[in-house]
């Protein structure tokens, strides 16, 4: 699964069919989990995967709020190894706790990434009782427990759920960088304008490579220097436009209005022209439909 679509991909699942974890899935989402950044590489976590039903049916509501609890066919509990955080802490002072907690969070992020890309989900719990979930798995006195993953298989498509604009919760110090990688620009979400009115806009040096337009009134526009090749047109309003030296070879028009556009040093080898109104239509000032009319 390409990774912008596993993020999209990955939601919130609090409803699971009845169907196990297998033991192969449950091996992959927890090597995801250890393949997470640490500090120092001291992978202060531990990991506590509940299978038992009559178990997992118990945490709620004693141990955390969990109403979905009877359909949960995995449940990950991801704990604080301390004698790893004590480490931290004796490098670090008592910052190194922090790192730990941090490092758990980061596991658990790539386990739920990996649930979905084997097509299951997942859902992290919040705050739980840590004293009440040791005693019910018998968890070691070195490990504290932190987080709660439920993991299965998503009984219904969960939708995209959208997040504030990008701008709303980003604060940039330091210079704007304007030019980027070509491998950057491929993988760059694609701009889209819509339900806008521009007038007087201006365009200029763009790579437009693969864009669509549909249902546009560019009536008066003007262009020049143009690369169109191989560019699809929908619904598009062209009336009085003005071309000069414009690359449209492999472009298609569909249900575009060009009436009064005009076209200067063009080539239009190979076109093709059906069902169209050619009306009015001069080349090099020859009436094009009168023209077609004799040849009949």
């Amino acid at each position: 699964m390409e990774f912008t679509e596993l993020l999209n991909k990955r939601t919130c699942v609090r409803s699971y069919r009845n169907e196990p974890v297998t033991d192969e899935q449950m091996r992959e989402i927890l090597e995801a989990g250890i393949r997470a950044p640490n500090a120092c590489n001291y992978q202060s976590w531990h990991f506590y995967a509940v299978r038992d039903k009559d178990i997992i049916n118990s945490f709620n509501p004693e141990i955390a709020r969990i109403p979905w609890i009877s359909d949960i066919p995995l449940l990950i509990v991801i704990c604080v190894d301390e004698t790893a955080a004590g480490a931290l802490v004796g490098k670090f002072g008592e910052r190194g706790r922090l790192f730990a907690y941090q490092d758990t969070a980061g596991a658990a992020n790539h386990i739920l990434l990996k649930a979905a890309d084997l097509g299951l989900g997942g859902c992290w719990i919040g705050p739980m009782n840590a004293e009440k979930c040791s005693e019910r798995l018998n968890i070691a006195e070195n490990h504290t427990p932190v987080a709660i993953l439920t993991i299965g298989t998503p009984a219904i498509e969960m939708p995209v759920r959208d997040r504030k604009p990008l701008d709303d919760v980003i604060t940039v110090i330091g210079k704007t960088v304007t030019s980027i990688s070509p491998e950057t620009e491929k993988k760059a979400k694609p701009f889209k304008l819509a339900h806008a009115s521009v007038p007087g806009a201006v365009f200029e040096d763009l790579n437009l490579t693969d864009s669509k337009f549909r249902n546009i009134n560019m009536q008066g526009a003007g262009f020049e220097d143009i690369n169109m090749s191989h560019t699809g047109y929908e619904g598009l309003t062209l009336s009085e436009a003005r071309f000069g030296r414009i690359d449209m070879s492999g472009a298609e028009f569909n249900g575009s209005d060009l009436k009064l556009a005009e076209f200067r040093n063009a080539s239009f080898e190979n076109v093709k022209i059906t069902d169209c109104n050619l009306d009015g239509m001069t080349i090099d000032g020859i009436n094009v439909k009168e023209a077609i009319e004799k040849v009949k």
